[in-house]
């Protein structure tokens, strides 16, 4: 739908944006300063890419090795 109406993009891109700066936000204040934007996209492509994908019923079993290695920063030490 967004890519029919203006005002619902730019809903949903507000959205989007809110979203990740708070996933940033929550882990910075797990992991430090050593995570920022590229993990919160990173995670938030997982966790709404993995429902949207469930959804509907077209995951393929494999994952973008940036993304991995986005996701892979967030591993203990």
């Amino acid at each position: 739908m967004a890519q029919y109406n203006e005002k619902i993009a730019k809903l949903i891109n507000d959205m989007f944006n809110s979203w990740k700066k708070v996933m940033e936000k929550c882990l910075v204040k797990i992991y430090g300063s050593k995570v920022g934007v590229n993990e919160a996209e990173a995670m938030m492509i997982l966790i709404f890419g993995t429902f949207l994908c469930n959804y509907n019923k077209v995951l393929s079993g494999t994952i973008n090795s940036e993304i991995i290695d986005n996701i892979s920063n967030l591993k203990d030490e």
